[in-house]
């Protein structure tokens, strides 16, 4: 029976594609997902993307990224499209870890109220949204315009700080982490799209943003979850100047999904103190609370006393 509804949800998704796409990238997806094939998905994606957006690629190719680093003081963005009182509590609580933890840096809240202050989008984006265009892929619109224009640092809303921020430094930071077996993720973990920086009219960022722009004139589906990682991977292995950014970024919080491993379980101060220390930061998810909550578990240690 399972094996029959995942196979109507690949037929489903094969539909949507090659009405979307074509029929060759329906196919690669539907195998790959067949067959568990990652490496087949990010190929067939990444052979779908780079020829028809190879104009904007190559356009990135010779720039070079003069010198900046980014400030003490440079603005931290964070997106909650619907405001801040309709967050979620656990979501409440890490953008209240994000500001103790800012120091000189201006957290700025970013929603469907007040974004156009900052950034112009396109009228053939705005048309879309809540159409082709979900709320969370708008999200990632307006991160790559706002690090354009603006510079600074996105830390989504759920993220968890738990030491004040570290001086970045750096033309482009981001959470960047060591898993030398896992291919899930087009990213490799050489980025993290949900904490992510730069100074203004970053390379980095500026590339994202146009090829974005691009893809919503263009096409009225999301080829993938993660496009915008599909798009940064693309700028890495052709633009000298990005793949020079993203390698010099550090390697930081190893163990930024632990927290989340065990955030339901009893709590054992001992060991939570050891990963609180190792890590600045931390993602979590709003989704899949239980009903209730032990009061003997790491949740209520930390958000509920």
């Amino acid at each position: 029976m399972q094996y029959l509804k995942r196979i109507k949800a690949f037929s489903i998704d094969f539909y949507k594609n090659a009405t979307s796409f074509n029929s060759k990238l329906a196919i690669e997806i539907f195998v790959s997902k067949l067959y568990k094939d990652i490496d087949r998905r990010h190929h067939a994606i990444l052979d779908y993307l780079e020829p028809r957006y190879m104009n904007i690629i190559q356009s990135y190719i010779g720039y070079e990224q003069p010198p900046s680093v980014l400030t003490d003081d440079c603005p931290i963005w964070v997106c909650w499209l619907q405001g801040e009182k309709r967050m979620p509590y656990i979501c409440k609580k890490c953008v209240e870890s994000i500001r103790k933890h800012a120091g000189k840096h201006p957290v700025k809240m970013i929603t469907f109220d007040n974004y156009q202050e900052y950034v112009t989008i396109p009228t053939y984006i705005l048309e879309k949204i809540g159409k082709e265009i979900s709320y969370t892929h708008f999200s990632d619109i307006l991160r790559a315009n706002l690090l354009a224009d603006h510079g600074g640092m996105w830390i989504d809303s759920t993220i968890y700080v738990t030491q004040d921020l570290p001086n970045w430094n750096l033309l482009f930071y981001t959470l960047k982490q060591k898993f030398p077996c896992n291919k899930t993720f087009i990213s490799l973990y050489r980025w993290s799209t949900f904490f992510q920086g730069g100074v203004k009219n970053n390379l980095l960022h500026c590339f994202l943003r146009d090829f974005l722009h691009l893809y919503y004139k263009n096409v009225k589906a999301q080829i993938d979850y993660f496009l915008t990682d599909y798009i940064i991977d693309i700028g890495y292995r052709y633009v000298p100047a990005i793949r020079k950014m993203v390698d010099e970024v550090p390697y930081s919080c190893q163990g930024i999904h632990e927290l989340r491993k065990i955030l339901y379980t009893t709590l054992n101060l001992d060991k939570l103190n050891v990963l609180l220390k190792q890590n600045y930061a931390f993602k979590l998810t709003y989704k899949n609370q239980p009903a209730e909550i032990d009061p003997h578990s790491v949740y209520h240690y930390l958000f509920c006393q």
